[in-house]
């Protein structure tokens, strides 16, 4: 038991590097686009980097041996609120600029 414990924390601490690998690569893509995709993307960065962040969180507190009535995990609910609201922006954005451009190109077709 102990050792599957450590094996999924193991694979939590990977999944926490590879986040911000590739949230870090994610960032140089986005600081070279412009427009409304820009910007739902950025709160999608944004959304995705707050859940990195807690995840780290929790992994710490791991193993520093923390009981869970312990006030500081009282953070985790919190960012992953902030998280979902960041993720929900973003997507609403996003799907907005996809319906203008499907009504851009409806428009030329039709002239």
């Amino acid at each position: 038991m102990v050792d599957s414990v450590i094996f999924s924390w193991g694979l939590g601490i990977i999944g926490a590097i590879l986040g911000i690998v590739g949230g870090v690569c994610f960032l140089i893509r986005l600081s070279m686009m412009r427009g409304e995709i820009k910007k739902s993307l950025f709160f999608l960065f944004i959304s995705n980097f707050i859940w990195i962040v807690y995840s780290i969180i929790m992994i710490l507190l791991f193993f520093k041996k923390l009981d869970i009535t312990n006030t500081i995990w009282i953070i985790i609910p919190l960012l992953y609120t902030l998280t979902s609201v960041f993720f929900i922006i973003g997507t609403l954005k996003l799907m907005n600029t996809i319906k203008s451009i499907q009504k851009v190109n409806i428009k030329k077709l039709r002239v």
